[in-house]
């Protein structure tokens, strides 16, 4: 019961890494998580492939990264909304065609949550995390810098504070 990301682009071979898996020593019972229906998607375009928990998210019109449709064609991306339609989840894979440094990244992409409160982050060599508050929300992302840099993948979870019993499982 893993959510997995990976991304197939010219040059790179198929990368595979885990963006998420429910922590049980947190108090949820396994079986909670177990029964939410792991569905495995892959996008034909890139081979970017991820499983989500279908019992909670359903696939939703809309490719996050169509706003980079005039910088590369090596894009990939799916929305998916909960069946109440208060949470979404993103994925996305694309080539890093201006070869944006990972930390120039994290900047751009901590500015996307403008008013919100971050309460955690971490900045690795292959890949940092931006978590927090605005609102009534949390927010999660990962994104990962794969391919020596050139092909950036990553997931973003939105979802109400409510209902973290949930979705945080899902997250961690």
């Amino acid at each position: 019961m893993r959510l997995v990301i990976g991304a197939i682009l010219a040059g790179c071979s198929a990368v595979s890494t885990v963006i998420g898996l429910a922590s049980f020593a947190s108090g949820a019972p396994r079986q909670v998580i177990a029964n939410l229906d792991w569905t495995p998607f892959k996008d034909q375009r890139l081979g970017h492939a991820f499983a989500y928990p279908a019992k909670v998210f359903k696939t939703e019109a809309g490719d996050p990264t169509e706003p980079l449709k005039s910088k590369t064609a090596k894009r990939s991306g799916q929305v998916f909304r909960s069946k109440d339609g208060k949470a979404y989840l993103q994925t996305a894979a694309f080539a890093n065609v201006d070869r944006v440094a990972i930390s120039a990244y994290k900047t751009m992409v901590e500015s996307t949550y403008k008013g919100g409160k971050i309460e955690y982050e971490r900045l690795a060599p292959t890949y940092f995390v931006v978590s927090g508050v605005r609102g009534k929300d949390t927010f999660y992302e990962r994104v990962f810098f794969t391919c020596g840099g050139r092909v950036i993948s990553a997931w973003s979870m939105t979802y109400p504070n409510a209902e973290g019993a949930l979705y945080d499982r899902i997250v961690e």
